[in-house]
């Protein structure tokens, strides 16, 4: 049975779609991150793994910035505070000039050449802040320390408020 519409309501059953598709999209990363060694066959296969993963997760949360943007009037009032953080800090680490500039183009504009690979891994090391563990934690953390805090359970959080606060339903949600 679909519940009654109004704008606001449309808005959120569509926040709570791109919520969902951060999930997976975030956790597909992070879970390949952690399960890399394991994964590639080659151990000389590990490092390419995980720039796909580094590279992916700033895909998606650089759409996330995006997210907050375009939504950030909607969403309850606590997970916005916290989402506008972490679109904060986001924004501080260079995550939007890093997707610009190294993510989706192989050509340095100034230097009028391709990137090296070391230009590409200081460019992630500013993003990770030299630690892409750390980083992973902070956005997929599942342990005791870091699972309350990272950005995946903000994520969910604010998607199952969105469905209390709006009655949707799995029918509206996943078509």
């Amino acid at each position: 049975m679909m519940k009654p519409s109004s704008p606001e309501r449309e808005r959120a059953i569509e926040a709570i779609r791109v919520l969902n598709n951060f999930v997976g999209d975030i956790t597909t990363a992070t879970k390949t991150w952690e399960h890399a060694p394991t994964i590639a066959k080659n151990p000389k296969l590990v490092p390419m793994l995980n720039r796909m993963c580094i590279t992916y997760l700033i895909l998606s949360l650089a759409k996330l910035m995006e997210f907050y943007d375009r939504y950030n009037r909607i969403l309850p009032r606590q997970d916005g505070v916290e989402l506008k953080a972490v679109r904060s800090e986001l924004g501080a680490r260079g995550l939007l000039d890093l997707r610009n500039k190294v993510i989706g183009h192989i050509w340095d504009k100034e230097r009028n050449r391709p990137l090296t690979d070391s230009e590409v891994d200081t460019q992630l090391a500013k993003i990770t802040k030299g630690n892409p563990d750390e980083f992973i934690a902070w956005i997929n953390g599942d342990t005791p320390e870091t699972e309350p805090k990272c950005v995946v359970n903000l994520i969910e959080r604010t998607r199952n408020l969105l469905i209390a606060q709006h009655s949707a339903t799995d029918e509206e949600l996943f078509i």
